[in-house]
């Protein structure tokens, strides 16, 4: 059990900002115009600003608290650095804005939890599920300078030793049409696989696992509440 707390632990300071990396003010080249801008981020009465120059444009991170900002660059080979606004919640839940700047105005570009940026055009996000955390791919268009999320056809989640503490079925289609297995009672999964589409509540995300035996089979996400333990479900 204490191993698992402490697997736990890393698991979720992963998915929160280090706030020494982070700024309030600094100076960089945003633009390649070979002119350093000016980049403030000011906090007054809850409203957040963010500056550039003589421009500004307002942070709406609702209950997280700002935490401050710094310069990254999504691509290395554009003309172009980009201004991520850091925030983190009561909890500890990382969540972060990014920004770039033309040289007329601050633009908004997307939304992310604990982005991982290489320099290479392309931005990892990961963000926590209830029991495991989901990893997304988003490309940057030079074009309209969005970030474009590459579709999966599901998400590794990688669970081990997960309990089974009622008897349940898995089944060999995602529409649970066709029964595969009936797992038995104090046998252990893996939870290898998750499909999060059509679905916008992960009460409604089906999984698939992995049988004591071998057997591969999908099972709704209420099924695997209601009937295991041993895998910190928190939705």
């Amino acid at each position: 059990m204490k191993t698992k707390l402490i697997i736990l632990f890393l698991t979720l300071s992963n998915l929160s900002f280090s706030q020494n990396s982070y700024k309030f003010s600094a100076k960089d080249d945003l633009n390649s115009d070979k002119i350093a801008d000016e980049i403030q981020l000011k906090s007054v009465d809850y409203a957040t600003t963010l500056f550039v120059n003589n421009k500004s444009v307002a942070v709406e991170f609702e209950d997280a608290d700002v935490i401050g900002f710094k310069i990254i660059d999504i691509d290395k080979n554009d003309s172009y650095k980009e201004i991520l606004v850091a925030g983190e919640d009561p909890g500890g839940t990382a969540v972060s804005e990014i920004y770039w700047y033309d040289g007329k105005q601050i633009l908004y570009m997307k939304r992310l939890n604990n982005p991982v940026i290489n320099g290479n055009g392309f931005v990892y996000d990961d963000s926590w599920e209830s029991f495991w955390s989901k990893r997304d791919k988003y490309k940057l268009d030079r074009k309209t300078r969005q970030l474009k999320i590459i579709p999966q056809f599901a998400y590794y989640v990688g669970v081990k030793d997960v309990v089974v503490k009622n008897w349940f079925a898995i089944y060999s289609d995602k529409k649970m049409t066709e029964k595969l297995a009936t797992l038995s009672k104090k046998s252990k999964i893996e939870i290898l696989l998750c499909d999060t589409q059509n679905s916008n509540d992960e009460n409604d995300f089906i999984y698939l696992i992995k049988s004591k035996t071998g057997l591969i089979g999908w099972v709704t996400s209420e099924i695997l509440q209601k009937n295991c333990e041993g895998f910190n479900y928190a939705g």
